[in-house]
């Protein structure tokens, strides 16, 4: 396989991620019913133990501009789904955490985003998907 077609199956890969992720929020009825805007539940996601991570840290796992970043977790913090508190090492650093609330809804949210996935796949062949997590997964235990 040549450089560019290795590069390319990266870039297929995110923009499927990617693709599915949006489709699947643009169409939840929870995040209204609780809410929960899609950027703080794509947030919430991120927080996904108490000890925290950094600004920095979740906008890169997402692709955003800390400025979104900020202004999103402060919202959070107001709904008291997320908390934030100083690195012990580098006070530079503001630690985000998800609170026992915001894992109650980030639970039920989850569910229903996993709905959605699974629906937004629903019209693609079983055969397809299990040959193509069959190779996603092979990819995945030569990294």
């Amino acid at each position: 396989m040549s450089k560019s077609q290795k590069v390319e199956l990266y870039r297929q890969a995110h923009r499927l991620v990617k693709k599915l992720k949006s489709r699947s929020i643009k169409k939840m009825d929870t995040l209204d019913a609780m809410g929960i805007t899609p950027g703080e539940f794509r947030v919430l996601l991120v927080l996904n133990d108490k000890k925290g991570i950094s600004l920095g840290a979740i906008a890169n796992g997402w692709f955003m501009q800390n400025s979104n970043i900020t202004t999103t977790v402060k919202s959070l913090v107001e709904k008291d789904l997320a908390g934030k508190k100083k690195d012990m090492l580098d006070k530079r650093i503001t630690n985000v955490y998800i609170t026992e609330k915001g894992e109650e809804i980030r639970k039920k949210i989850t569910m229903e985003f996993d709905r959605k996935i699974t629906e937004n796949l629903a019209q693609i062949n079983d055969k397809k998907i299990a040959v193509a997590l069959d190779a996603i997964n092979n990819i995945l235990e030569e990294l």
